[in-house]
């Protein structure tokens, strides 16, 4: 994010970015969430059509795209929905996510011992033991990233007035 942004208006992203990262969890009529394949909500091609087609719509109606047209938030908002189905391999239930459906079935399985699925929706006590998993991961990417920005920063030489 640019540091022009205010810490409020990087706050109000950031949720943004958390609650489009969930969009796989949405429990729809014909979203597949409630089946145990998974095979709708967690589809990289049908997410990915679906991301298209919400940035198709925010590039063109102006009014959106003047809020949301910056490139680096659009990609952020797809990588951060996109991240939900690789988070979800991670978890250590054994069955995997559909995640070519509905082109192939592989499923994309990456057990990790440390995400147990325990919560069974937001109402469920064990859902902060879930979180402290998923935050701790993200938190040290986007550590890593922020620090490999500053390097870069610092090694890139300054721009000079011809």
């Amino acid at each position: 994010m640019p540091m022009r942004l205010s810490i409020g208006k990087k706050i109000a992203i950031g949720c943004v970015f958390a609650a489009l990262a969930y969009i796989p969890d949405f429990e729809l009529p014909y979203w597949g969430h409630g089946r145990p394949d998974y095979a709708i909500s967690h589809s990289i091609f049908i997410n990915g059509l679906l991301i298209l087609v919400l940035c198709a719509a925010a590039l063109a109606v102006p009014a959106l795209r003047r809020r949301v047209g910056r490139a680096y938030l659009l990609a952020g908002g797809a990588a951060a929905w996109l991240s939900h189905l690789l988070l979800d391999s991670f978890y250590n239930h054994g069955k995997g996510v559909l995640i070519g459906w509905p082109v192939c079935s592989y499923r994309l399985n990456l057990p990790m011992p440390w995400f147990t699925p325990l919560a069974a929706g937001l109402h469920d006590p064990n859902l902060a033991h879930e979180l402290l998993a998923e935050a701790i991961l993200f938190g040290v990417i986007v550590l890593l990233i922020f620090a490999a920005r500053t390097a870069l920063r610092k090694c890139s030489p300054e721009p000079t007035l011809g």
